[in-house]
């Protein structure tokens, strides 16, 4: 990973992911159709309202 394409692993992290519910998955892939940034979106699905490093 580097700056160039963190996005596309993060997002790939995310699409891989089976130790988080579902409910965060499209959470944060929504955020990030909604514009947001991959860092962004999956710090705030991870430690904001969702909490979701805790499931």
């Amino acid at each position: 990973m580097n700056k160039d394409n963190a996005a596309q692993v993060i997002d790939a992290c995310w699409a891989a992911s089976e130790h988080c519910s579902s409910a965060c998955r499209e959470s944060y892939f929504e955020l990030r159709k909604s514009g947001m940034g991959a860092v962004e979106a999956d710090d705030k699905v991870m430690f904001g309202e969702l909490s979701c490093a805790s499931n």
